[in-house]
């Protein structure tokens, strides 16, 4: 599989417009798309490792936002 095909799969295209919207802790973006936080969660390690999301510790929740600047984001 292919780096595109994991990225771009229909969950994770829905994850990335909600975060696009506003900062959201893994488990709010779990229940706004009525999925698991595990499949959040995957999904997110997916955009970090691509550098599509950046996330920041509040108190102890993780917040994902993304990541403007990455080329990639700005294309999709």
């Amino acid at each position: 599989m292919n780096i595109l095909s994991k990225l771009l799969t229909k969950k994770n295209i829905e994850i990335l417009e909600l975060i696009s919207e506003g900062d959201f802790s893994l488990r709010e973006i779990a229940e706004k798309l009525s999925c698991s936080p595990g499949k959040v969660h995957q999904a997110i390690q997916i955009f970090k490792q691509n550098s599509l999301v950046i996330t920041e510790r509040m108190k102890n929740k993780i917040f994902i936002k993304p990541n403007r600047k990455n080329a990639i984001y700005q294309k999709i």
